[in-house]
């Protein structure tokens, strides 16, 4: 979703619209390229290429302090005793970081942030 979210993005904002107009724009600008120029798939390439090349120079840097995977920790215990949520993946997460929150905060970290190349990386 987040991969989605970021081509859209560049839809719109390298065709100079407002982002209080994505609704519409978003939808509607590919097609009036191509009853304009002729050119929606083309420009839709070029938008896929902007965001695989943007995301490939992306250099996260890992948490810090460790009292950050603390927090992490605490926030998905609190999800799941205050907000009810018993699902088995964050039932697993919290368990994960229970045994060794080091290594499981390198993975919830990385996680996503890989999930997002996979889906941007140019074919």
């Amino acid at each position: 979703m987040n991969a989605e979210r970021f081509r859209q993005e560049l839809i719109v904002d390298n065709l100079g619209f407002c982002g209080f107009h994505r609704n519409w724009a978003e939808d509607m600008l590919p097609e009036i390229i191509q009853a304009l120029y002729g050119a929606k798939y083309a420009f839709l390439s070029k938008v896929e290429m902007t965001a695989s090349h943007t995301s490939g120079r992306n250099a996260s840097v890992y948490w810090e302090p460790e009292r950050n995977l603390d927090y992490i920790h605490t926030f998905l215990k609190r999800h799941r005793d205050v907000a009810g949520n018993k699902e088995a993946e964050l039932m697993k997460w919290i368990d994960v970081f229970g045994w060794d929150k080091n290594e499981s905060g390198l993975t919830f970290c990385y996680k996503p942030y890989t999930r997002i190349r996979e889906s941007l990386r140019e074919f």
